[in-house]
């Protein structure tokens, strides 16, 4: 056997005794305070590191109901203000309401307006088009506002 190699192996288990009484010697809790840690993560590459970590295997090993569990409904539901969004539910619900009666009214005028007709034995289009529309009056006034005064 040569030298080198029984020094080797002599350095070796001097090593491997010395090492765990040398740790038990260091405060590890002392060491990890004095750490800056904002440094240490000043020369991380987050980037590299992200690629590194299989996100599908990580969303696997997560516990749903139990991060489900641990939400505060309460506290949750104190935080959303609810009351713009019954308002608008409530607004959109009165216009749909609003839009759903105008339209009956019109199918009960146009109802109407053919029930007097047919009593009046009128023709459709034999019928101006409102109050005072179609008359020779009107539309001479209609001519004049929308000409403007040609007299003058």
């Amino acid at each position: 056997m040569s030298e080198r190699g029984l020094v080797g192996r002599s350095i070796d288990e001097l090593v491997a005794r010395a090492t765990p009484a040398v740790l038990d010697m260091i405060d590890l809790d002392a060491v990890v305070q004095s750490l800056d840690i904002n440094a240490i993560a000043d020369e991380l590459d987050l980037d590299a590191l992200m690629e590194r970590i299989d996100l599908d295997a990580l969303v696997d090993r997560l516990d749903i109901n139990a991060i489900a569990e641990r939400i505060d409904m309460d506290e949750l539901i104190d935080q959303i203000d609810i009351a713009p969004l019954v308002g608008k539910g409530s607004t959109e619900v009165a216009a749909g309401g609003m839009d759903l009666i105008r339209q009956q009214i019109i199918r009960f005028d146009v109802l109407l307006q053919a029930l007097v007709d047919r009593v009046a034995n009128r023709k459709p289009g034999e019928v101006p088009l409102g109050p005072g529309l179609g008359t020779p009056a009107s539309e001479e006034a209609a001519t004049q506002e929308a000409g403007g005064a040609d007299d003058e």
